[in-house]
């Protein structure tokens, strides 16, 4: 077999043999390769000189087998997070030692290329298999969460009132992301006379699905986006064969699938967190003044995705702290002002809203804080028994690549696996706890799980008889995983209805009588919840709903159910509303909590009393009911009067 080790002599290759590259050769992308600190000596290597990658570097594990690698550095390179960086590779200077039998070692090396091949291909095909699921099943329906009306929505505000989102829940970078896209969409259907001379509003009225989409695709072009990030930030730490098992991984992640197909602003944020991740290596490991402008930008932008991308400054200062390479001089204040210059810059009415701003914060840092209504009950082990029960083979094997990073890593590898520790257990902290709260998370540990088998090769390579069983040990756990996120990720996670708006709004036109005052719980249309706002976007969408549908010209009141705030039940007792549109769903969840919300129990308690069902939507639909609480109640035609319930 060949075995490689450096030479102890001179520093030169053994007579006969090619001399070595030099140190300061540049990669393919025209940046110089990571040089070694200057202050490390030794008796056998040219000061400064530790293990970097060359050719070998690109190898997979299964042609290492081939090919493995004895490593003689100095006791200066490759100490981890309390020495110096090092790739952990083969030393720059070596020379080779070929075995008697040289046809054996072609016919090895040969296999474990075809090897190779067969897993990189299947690989290759989950990934493709992965992105091409998002595409084609994400529907064409909205949910029945009133979060992703509220991201459908709020791109929309930034096109009419001069750029203010007037939501911030979420930070605001998603929202104008998503306006560029729909101004661009609405623009290819004028031109193409698509929609005719309809104006943005009133092809919402008629149709939501044209704007869902768009929302969504911005969602889904964020994934696929994610699942390349991945594959370069694995490929830049190890190789490109680790590159392709982050990208697997990505692309059967059950929850970052979910997430990939709903008009939410994950997949974006993990997009940039990655991002800002990779950029924080490179700060570690090269730290000239590019990796840190790139970190700083970067961290900058996902906290304009979401607050959560505040963690990355803390990255930037670790990774600042701990390198030992680049400009000596390199400040780590420039990083973080390019950080909060971007964050301004792409989420500027934070600052020009406060009121609003400092209103939706409080509540998200009241979630901090205080337990979700709902999610109860949620300790800080939630996460955790939650991925056991759901996922416990990727569980395990990212287990076991976290401690075999933090305890065979170099620096650059421990760092990575810290992100992904740290960050779950911060968020395991946090009162109110949701999985997709933990996707960057859940992210970065398919990038570790990747890159623990560049790390036992290196750790191992002199040893075959234990390197061996762990790379097949490595594989099975790897294929087993793979297959469990599959099957995961095809399996729809909830049933999910078309929205009522519809057969809703057919119905209201042809029965109920103008003027009417009409209570409709929030969340069952969102169209009409919107009508209540303040504004021009609001103003032009009435507008809309009376060209559109002319025969909408009821009074509707909106009731938010969380907390009870807006159900008053003394409008029924009083007879103040003609009828109330309820979904069936938020009845039978509130009921069970009534202690929590007392009013809204007292709402429904009265609906039924007062009030008779005359319309509920037909199957395939959210499962709404009309009640009529009017104090003579007209005569409807018998197929549409239900049962009282």
């Amino acid at each position: 077999m060949a075995r490689l080790r450096p030479s102890r002599a001179t520093g030169s290759p053994v007579e006969g043999e090619a001399p070595p590259e030099p140190r300061n050769k540049q990669s393919p992308g025209g940046r110089p390769l990571e040089e070694p600190p200057s202050r490390v000596t030794s008796s056998h290597e040219r000061p400064g000189l530790c293990p970097r990658p060359i050719s070998a570097h690109r190898r997979s594990p299964a042609v290492l087998l081939a090919v493995p690698m004895v490593e003689e550095r100095s006791p200066d390179c490759d100490r981890g997070i309390d020495g110096s960086f090092s790739t952990g590779m083969v030393p720059l200077d070596y020379e080779i030692r070929v075995s008697n039998n040289a046809v054996a070692n072609r016919v090895v090396s040969r296999v474990a290329s075809v090897v190779n091949a067969i897993v990189s291909l299947a690989l290759v095909a989950v990934i493709l298999a992965g992105v091409g699921f998002r595409i084609v099943s994400f529907p064409e329906y909205i949910a029945e969460s009133g979060d992703e009306w509220g991201n459908t929505i709020a791109p929309f505000r930034v096109l009419y009132e001069w750029g203010d989102p007037n939501t911030f829940f979420h930070t605001s970078l998603y929202y104008y992301v998503t306006a560029l896209a729909y101004a661009v969409w609405f623009g290819v259907l004028r031109l193409t006379n698509a929609i005719g001379a309809m104006s943005m509003t009133d092809l919402l009225v008629h149709d939501q699905s044209y704007f869902v989409l768009v929302a969504r695709g911005v969602s889904t072009a964020a994934a696929v986006l994610t699942i390349a990030a991945v594959y370069r930030l694995a490929a830049k730490v190890w190789n490109r064969h680790a590159g392709l098992i982050a990208a697997a991984l990505v692309a059967t992640l059950p929850i970052h699938v979910q997430y990939s197909k709903t008009a939410r602003v994950d997949t974006l944020f993990v997009l940039l967190f990655v991002g800002a991740i990779a950029a924080v290596v490179d700060v570690l490991i090269r730290g000239d003044r590019r990796a840190y402008d790139r970190a700083g930008v970067l961290s900058g932008l996902a906290t304009s995705a979401n607050y959560p991308g505040v963690l990355l400054g803390v990255w930037v200062v670790v990774a600042h702290w701990l390198r030992t390479v680049g400009s000596p001089g390199a400040s780590i204040g420039r990083p973080l002002l390019l950080a909060l210059g971007t964050f301004a810059a792409t989420s500027p009415f934070v600052l020009f809203n406060p009121e609003t701003f400092l209103s939706n914060f409080s509540f998200i840092f009241h979630l901090s804080l205080f337990e979700h209504i709902g999610w109860e009950g949620r300790d800080a082990l939630f996460y955790l028994r939650q991925l056991n029960q759901s996922l416990p083979w990727p569980t395990i094997l990212a287990a076991v690549a976290s401690v075999g990073l933090m305890l065979f890593g170099n620096r650059s590898e421990r760092l990575l696996s810290a992100v992904p520790i740290a960050y779950l257990a911060i968020f395991s902290l946090v009162s109110s706890k949701d999985v997709r709260f933990v996707l960057p998370a859940l992210t970065l540990f398919c990038v570790v799980m990747a890159g623990l088998p560049a790390v036992l090769g290196r750790r191992l390579a002199a040893h075959r008889f234990a390197w061996m069983p762990a790379l097949a040990g490595y594989y099975v756990l790897l294929a087993v995983s793979l297959h469990t996120m599959a099957l995961a990720s095809l399996a729809p996670d909830h049933e999910m209805l078309s929205p009522p708006d519809k057969p809703l709004f057919n119905w209201i036109e042809g029965h109920v009588p103008v003027g009417s005052k009409i209570v409709v719980e929030s969340g069952v249309v969102p169209l009409l919840d919107t009508l209540g706002e303040e504004g021009r976007f609001a103003d032009e969408l009435g507008k809309s709903v009376v060209r559109v549908r002319p025969k909408l010209d009821q009074e509707f009141i909106g009731a938010i159910y969380i907390g009870g705030c807006n159900y008053e039940p003394d409008k029924v007792a009083k007879r103040e509303i003609d009828f109330a549109v309820v979904s069936r769903r938020t009845m039978q969840d509130v009921e069970r909590r009534c202690t929590a919300l007392p009013k809204v129990c007292e709402f429904y308690e009265q609906l039924r009393k007062m009030g008779r069902v005359v319309f509920e939507t037909p199957p395939g639909f959210e499962m709404v009911f009309v009640y009529d609480v009017r104090q003579e109640v007209r005569t409807l035609s018998q197929n549409l009067v239900m049962p009282d319930r």
